[in-house]
């Protein structure tokens, strides 16, 4: 009677033991499941945060890409405006400079006209005194 006193007793125990072993093991489970949750979470946010990132260092490169042509097309258009203004007034000078130069050799002409005249009047006058 012993003896199936401490067979039952045992199996009493050991039946205490699985139960508790059992309802510790079920809960490691859950909440095992729930890290694996939280870790499927966090790598589906790690994959939306890289697709978002992705997307905004693309949008930002076409943006970027898109400013520099605008930049560039205004820096050729003013580059060319200044090109052509200089061309205008470079012409404009050089016809000015032209018609100076005309000017000068019509002043010379008629400077040495006069200075022909003069020498013509001082020899008449010397001609007359003697």
């Amino acid at each position: 009677p012993q003896s199936l006193m401490n067979q039952l007793l045992h199996e009493t125990k050991v039946s205490v033991v699985s139960t508790e072993e059992s309802e510790s093991v079920q809960k490691l489970q859950k909440q095992t499941e729930r890290i694996q949750a939280v870790i499927d979470d966090l790598s589906t946010r790690i994959g939306n945060v890289n697709d978002a990132s992705e997307r905004m260092q693309k949008n930002i490169n076409h943006l970027s890409d898109s400013m520099m042509q605008a930049i560039n097309k205004h820096r050729n258009q003013m580059l060319l405006a200044v090109q052509q203004t200089t061309e205008k007034k470079n012409q404009k000078l050089e016809t000015r400079k032209e018609q100076l130069k005309d000017s000068m050799q019509q002043l010379h002409k008629v400077l040495t006209n006069h200075q022909k005249m003069l020498k013509s009047v001082d020899m008449d006058k010397k001609k007359t005194q003697t």
